[in-house]
Parts: structure tokens; C-alpha cells; sequence
């Protein structure tokens, strides 16, 4: 089981910040996903995909996509035909919750945010989802608010290599902050540490953040934690996360605008794939047809 994701390795500090730059932002390549496993009715203004979570360290369509509805669910996915078609592999949910956010993986484990409407008990469950098979793991509840999730692992001062997650509040746009060793992150050993300041995004639009992806570049032995926050008209808000004296401060550096023929409200997540490419995945839609065979639309930009 991989517990680890590629960190970006390159010639600068600015390098992240560069291989956003450069993403071409038009024409993202379109696969279709079709699905026989059965899902929760998809029909009503609340009830949509939210997150999308790859797997990284390649550049595979193998991933998960969740999704809110009277019932939450998750859908993993994975490639049937390169470059045009892929299919659901696995469909997981659970009764007590009905909004899944904002999706990361860490190697195999995926942590999802749960949420009730009118209820402030909220969770993060973790799964393994190795090859697109889903098991359940352990999870977090507690009171407040699980609106999305970003994970990653880093070195720090000490040379310890940590696992950092940052859960979302949605309101004031900020983060619980969670930690633990990089290889206990199987087991149900994270330490909430405090929280973040407010996502600091010179724009202040009501539009919302969708998803979240926490990366680590590696530049001259130093690993820099960069949050990306992925807002719901298509633009990517780029930040800094402190991980020294001043622990879980984000700082702004860059807005990546442009990105079209997708609408994030309907799904987006970052794929790491290896220390110098990253790509962005998203949807643009529910899915089409019934809820034991439907299918719907991925799109991928880098």
C-alpha cells in the first residue's frame, strides 16, 4: 500500500508556481466515464459531485470522484480505453451523512469530509482504495464543519517526515490542521495541531472553494508545503503553508486563472505525477441516465 505522494522536485524555488503557469488552460482532454454499479439518485440543487481525487504518481485515470446526495457517495473510477473511455470500478457510501467534499489522496488512502445537513456532527472516514478497490479504514468525527480535505507528506526541520491534512471549515474559508508521522497515516494517530488564518485570496469573491490539494516541492534539501485551492469559477488560488514556527499560516502567492470547458461546482481535484508534471481533473456535470447505468464526463488539463 503506497502511504506517500511524489513531491515536485526542480531547478528553482518558483518551480510549482511555474508548472501552473505553463498548464495549457483550453481544450482539457475529455474521457467518458460509464457506470453499472448502483448510485444514489443525483436529481436536486444540493445533490452534485464535489471532489475528484486521482491517484498520483502517474498519469493513469484511475481516481475517485464523490458526491452529495440524499446519501453520500463515492465513485472510484479507472481507464477502459486510453485517451477515450473509463469506467466505475466501485461505488462506497454510507446512510448517515449525505455531503462528501473535496478530495485528496495520499498514496492509497483517501480521507473524505462528511457532512449532515442541519447537523453539526461531521467526520473524515479514510479508505484504502489500492487498484480502485475500496476498504474502510478508521475515521474522525467530531462538531463543526468537514467541507473538504488536503493531505500530503513533507520533511521537516528535524528531518522527520510528516503527514499533514487540512480539513475545511467553508466559513470563514479556513482549515483544522492535522498531523502525524508519514507512516502511521494507516492508523488513527493524527494529533489536531490548530488551525489555519483564512484562505488569503486577494479577490474576495462569494464564490466558494470547491476542493483542495496540499503539494510539497522539494528545492536545495527543503521541503515547502503549497496549498491549491480550487475555486468554483475556475480559477486556482496558490498558497504557502508554514510548516516552522509559525505552523499552519498560509500565505498568498499566485491566482491561476482561465480554465475552461469544465464547471468546478460539479467536481475538481489536483494529480501529482511525478516531481515535474501536474495535471487538473474535473467535471462539468451529473451524471446522465439512471442510477444503475449512467455516465458522465471527466476532463483533464495538463
Amino acid at each position: 500500500m503506497n502511504i506517500t505522494n511524489p513531491k515536485v522536485a526542480g531547478q528553482t524555488d518558483a518551480h510549482l508556481q511555474n508548472l501552473l503557469a505553463l498548464m495549457p488552460k483550453k481544450n482539457p482532454t475529455e474521457y467518458l466515464i460509464r457506470g453499472t454499479k448502483t448510485v444514489p439518485e443525483w436529481e436536486g440543487v444540493k445533490k452534485h459531485f464535489q471532489g475528484i481525487a486521482p491517484m498520483n504518481g502517474s498519469e493513469s485515470i484511475i481516481g475517485q470522484i464523490s458526491a452529495s446526495a440524499d446519501t453520500w457517495w463515492c465513485a472510484s473510477f479507472i481507464e477502459r480505453s486510453i485517451g477515450t473511455t473509463g469506467i466505475v470500478s466501485d461505488v462506497f457510501g454510507s446512510e448517515h451523512y449525505d455531503h462528501a467534499g473535496g478530495i485528496q489522496r495520499l498514496g492509497d488512502v483517501l480521507p473524505v469530509p462528511l457532512e449532515k445537513s442541519g447537523s453539526d456532527v461531521v467526520t473524515v472516514a479514510f479508505y484504502d482504495v489500492t487498484n480502485a478497490n475500496t476498504t474502510y479504514m478508521y475515521e474522525y468525527g467530531y462538531r463543526g464543519k468537514a467541507s473538504g480535505v488536503a493531505i500530503t507528506n513533507y520533511c521537516d526541520s528535524d528531518h522527520n517526515e510528516q503527514a499533514v491534512m487540512l480539513v475545511y471549515e467553508y466559513d470563514p474559508k479556513r482549515f483544522k490542521i492535522y498531523r502525524t508521522a508519514a507512516d502511521a497515516v494507516t492508523s488513527r494517530s493524527w494529533e489536531h495541531v490548530g488551525e489555519t488564518n483564512a484562505i488569503p485570496d486577494p479577490a474576495r469573491l462569494d464564490d466558494q472553494f470547491q476542493s483542495f490539494g496540499l503539494v510539497t516541492q522539494t528545492f536545495n534539501d527543503t521541503d515547502t508545503v503549497y496549498l491549491l485551492a480550487f475555486r468554483e469559477n475556475e480559477a486556482i488560488v496558490l498558497c504557502t503553508m508554514d510548516t516552522g514556527s509559525n505552523y499552519g499560516h498560509l500565505t498568498y502567492v499566485e491566482t491561476y486563472e482561465g480554465f475552461d470547458g469544465s464547471q468546478w461546482r460539479y467536481g475538481v481535484g489536483l494529480q501529482i505525477c511525478g516531481p515535474s508534471k501536474l495535471r487538473i481533473f474535473g467535471c462539468s456535470e451529473d451524471p446522465t441516465g439512471d442510477t444503475d447505468d449512467y455516465s458522465f464526463p471527466l476532463y483533464v488539463w495538463g
